[in-house]
């Protein structure tokens, strides 16, 4: 979901300069996703993991897109006050990260991903890589780096 968010925000200024509305910068359906944002923040607790509060967020500061800009301030506000002051606070700085990458020349997200994991996991054990990928030495650790035995170790729990 990250990079295909960071892509996002990198081409939408090119995707205006090319005379293309900004209304249909994603499939017709996206008109209700606002309304669909809305529905899931209100079944989330104020205390769920700032991660899938980034997965609502993450649609209403996409660049682009059928919603109204008073609709995205208004789901923005709902969002915050449905969530911890510190989820908040993880969310403004996600979205910080992805300015800075939308503004510079790099096309690589890998190291904006890092750091918007390292946010969201702060010391955990946590790698990325490309989608059906999982050669460790192909990825990117997040925190303390780990092995292939220490991935089945935890997959196959105490023993």
């Amino acid at each position: 979901m990250l990079d295909n968010e960071l892509q996002h925000h990198k081409i939408f200024s090119r995707y205006l300069e090319l005379g293309l509305v900004s209304k249909r910068f994603y499939r017709d359906s996206d008109k209700n996703t606002y309304a669909a944002v809305r529905r899931s923040v209100q079944k989330m607790k104020r205390s769920d993991h700032p991660a899938l509060f980034l997965l609502q967020f993450a649609s209403v500061i996409a660049p682009g897109g059928a919603g109204e800009e008073k609709q995205r301030i208004q789901l923005r506000n709902f969002i915050q006050q449905a969530c911890q002051t510190s989820t908040w606070q993880v969310l403004v700085r996600v979205e910080s990260l992805i300015h800075t990458y939308r503004d510079s020349q790099l096309l690589d997200a890998r190291d904006t991903i890092k750091a918007i994991l390292q946010l969201l996991v702060g010391e955990d054990k946590v790698w990325f890589g490309e989608t059906g990928c999982m050669d460790l030495s192909k990825g990117t650790f997040v925190g303390p780096a780990f092995t292939d035995d220490e991935v089945k170790a935890y997959f196959q729990g105490p023993t």
